[in-house]
């Protein structure tokens, strides 16, 4: 059975002729007031000569806020940069979220210069922070590196099922998504750490001395016989020798807290995502085969009133690795159904990379039919699946993951608005819309 999909909300009319025609009808409510408000005046003698002039003035100032508001009116509609315009999509690693202080970038062509917000750090590529700098830079959707001052970090993969961090010097917070299919590893002169489950990790990286602090989740030392690193542990390296220790969570420094605040902060952003106009931008980049459902655990999403990225997830009930709750996952936004299945008629994305967003939305409606399931699940249903297997609290405290902690049922979505996998037993709905 052939399903015709209703792709856009139901929005109000907001054609330019109706904001003209509202513009105007203020401007003669402004006058009538006026006339009326003198009218009930007893004018001085001296004045009354007078009255016809200042009803000619006040006149010529309501047609004055008339063409100063109907410019303004033009100026919104016809301006290419409207606010679903300002909204970028990015499912790439190396974006710089936010720069304060001295912060330099070493190319690898070997240019070096001042590094700000805005830029992109590719492989092979070295940030290098000076001694009252840090820096946020965005790894694979939903993970962030947030290096500290007196550092140095650089990118040796950013493949999702492969991802490998370098920290040659100073100190660097991993805020990240991780599992055993998707691995993370972070390389330091001493030794390699991989970073096994979502969590936050502390990495520091000092002359003949390494050393991993595990937050939440859980790290091994790539090569030791007995290097498993819990949470609220921490393991050191010195002189190839591991010693595992607790570590007082309380002694934590202005790192830990910046990078702690950072997450709430995003994790704000991510609820103030404006729903109506974020569809255009996330349709016309599917289009153009800058995400698709098999490439990542999410979407970059540039959020212009917080002027930085913000991390929006493809499936339901998901937490940050601090704990932070994410309002808004990719199907809060109207996305069709047949993004899950990899093809929507009238847009061709069917996996391929590259591309950029474009700023024409999608001009017909696609007809889509059910189509097989691909063999392989998406990867944000193969993280969930595997997180549910030890299920946790979704707090700031415990720092958990995700809400469902039952395995997730593999079916379609029947609702435009739900999630590609219906909410499970065991979690909330506290702070999303119902």
């Amino acid at each position: 059975m052939v399903v015709r999909e209703n792709l856009r909300r139901t929005e109000p009319d907001k054609s330019p002729s109706k904001r003209r025609w509202g513009t105007r009808i203020f401007a003669k409510i402004i006058v009538d007031c006026v006339e009326k408000m003198y009218s009930t005046i007893n004018f001085p003698r001296k004045l009354i000569s007078l009255r016809p002039k200042i009803m000619k003035n006040l006149t010529l100032l309501a047609a004055a806020i008339l063409a100063i508001s109907s410019i303004a009116v033009a100026q919104r509609v016809n301006s290419p940069s409207s606010v679903s315009d300002r909204y970028i999509i990015s499912a790439k690693a190396g974006g710089v979220n936010l720069v304060e202080g001295q912060v330099e970038v070493l190319r690898r062509d070997g240019r070096k210069h001042i590094l700000v917000k805005g830029d992109s750090v590719d492989v092979g590529d070295e940030v290098i922070t000076g001694a009252n700098g840090r820096a946020e830079i965005l790894l694979n959707p939903g993970s962030y590196a947030r290096v500290g001052a007196d550092s140095s970090f650089s990118f040796k993969t950013t493949s999702l099922d492969d991802l490998q961090l370098v920290v040659d010097r100073g100190s660097v917070v991993f805020e990240v998504f991780a599992s055993n299919d998707f691995a993370v590893t972070v390389e330091t002169p001493e030794t390699k750490f991989l970073l096994a489950e979502s969590g936050v990790y502390r990495v520091n990286a000092e002359p003949d001395n390494s050393n991993i602090a595990v937050l939440r989740g859980r790290a091994a030392i790539v090569g030791a016989e007995d290097g498993r690193v819990r949470r609220g542990r921490e393991a050191s390296i010195v002189d190839g020798r591991v010693e595992v220790s607790k570590f007082e969570k309380k002694e934590r420094d202005e790192l830990d807290e910046w990078s702690q605040e950072r997450a709430k902060l995003l994790a704000k952003a991510n609820s103030r995502l404006d729903r109506r106009s974020l569809y255009d931008p996330l349709m016309s980049a599917y289009a153009s085969g800058v995400w698709s459902l098999h490439r990542s655990l999410g979407l970059w999403v540039f959020n212009p009133y917080i002027g930085g990225y913000c991390f929006v997830p493809f499936g339901y009930g998901w937490g940050s690795p601090y704990g932070y709750w994410f309002d808004y996952d990719i199907w809060r936004f109207g996305v069709p159904r047949c993004v899950y299945f990899g093809s929507c008629s009238g847009y061709p994305n069917s996996g391929q990379t590259g591309g950029s967003p474009t700023t024409n939305p999608p001009t017909t409606p696609p007809t889509t039919t059910p189509e097989p399931r691909r063999p392989t699940l998406p990867p944000f249903e193969r993280m969930q699946r595997q997180e549910g297997k030890s299920p946790v609290q979704t707090t700031v405290d415990s720092g958990p993951i995700f809400r469902p902690s039952t395995p997730v049922v593999i079916t379609p979505p029947v609702e435009r608005r739900g999630p590609v996998t219906p909410p499970l037993s065991g979690g909330s709905s506290k702070g999303r819309d119902n």
